[in-house]
């Protein structure tokens, strides 16, 4: 049997050692209080803890004139009187194409146009929903996929002459309204009625002009639309902005007809490769 006194004597010299040690570093760290400097500041002009939970904050606006506005992937719609920073408007110029170049519509004394509709697809919008007066007008000036063109720019129109039906223009704008074409419901949408002596022209062209031939020589017989409102003065805090998605295949033109009796259609679709 060993004898483990010595070992346990050697532990018991360096537990007290520790201790003693542990004792010492407690009291040799603990500071001695002092009342030197106690009354050297006024009582008065002490910190508090309180606040002050209201302020006076100055702010200014700049107009940007230099924002680049082409081929943005959501573009807006409407008027808005906000009660800060006062009106705003956007409107849009865009190409359109055809859904298929070279297509043959047939004989034009057959063809009866029921319709021709400018459908924009929604993507959001701020401000209020409600109607606002939307205009339609054919651009007499090209667009450049490869330009690039600011907010404060305009581009020319080829007539003034609205192509929104005569009296159609005023439309309830709202993109929780459920949009049904046909038998379908798609995703909702801006419908605009466009005049039907557009589709007529677009007809005699392709029986007997060249711009049906392709898109380029299409861009370049008919150069796009401009797309506005026209609210006139709106009071304080009315209106709204809508957002459009144009590259979305809902987006488009569509001439619903006749050949011979027999319901077809035809879309003039805009696409990422259109200004």
């Amino acid at each position: 049997m060993m004898n483990n006194t010595p070992i346990m004597k050697r532990k018991g010299v360096i537990l007290s050692a520790t201790f003693l040690l542990s004792i010492f570093l407690t009291f040799s760290c603990k500071k001695k209080e002092s009342s030197l400097g106690l009354n050297s500041i006024d009582q008065n002009e002490l910190l508090s803890s309180s606040g002050v939970d209201t302020f006076s904050l100055t702010t200014y606006s700049f107009i940007e004139d230099s924002i680049i506005s082409d081929n943005m992937s959501a573009v807006m719609i409407g008027s808005y009187n906000d009660p800060v920073f006062g009106s705003f408007n956007s409107e849009i110029y865009t190409q359109i194409r055809m859904e298929a170049a070279g297509f043959d519509f047939g004989d034009p004394s057959l063809i009866t146009i029921d319709s021709l509709v400018l459908g924009l697809e929604y993507l959001g919008s701020y401000g209020d929903n409600g109607i606002q007066t939307i205009e339609v007008y054919e651009l007499g000036e090209d667009l450049n996929i490869d330009s690039t063109y600011y907010s404060f720019q305009s581009k020319s129109l080829a007539t003034n002459t609205d192509l929104v039906v005569n009296g159609m223009g005023a439309i309830e704008l709202d993109p929780s309204y459920i949009t049904v074409i046909g038998n379908d419901t798609v995703n909702s949408q801006i419908r605009i009625p466009i005049d039907t002596n557009l589709g007529v022209a677009f007809l005699n062209e392709a029986a007997t002009g060249s711009a049906f031939i392709d898109n380029v020589s299409f861009q370049s017989y008919f150069k796009g639309l401009l797309i506005k409102t026209n609210n006139g003065s709106q009071a304080s805090g009315t209106g709204g902005i809508f957002y459009v998605n144009l590259s979305d295949p809902q987006s488009k033109l569509t001439m619903y007809y006749k050949l011979d009796g027999v319901a077809k259609e035809f879309a003039f679709t805009i696409t990422s490769s259109d200004a």
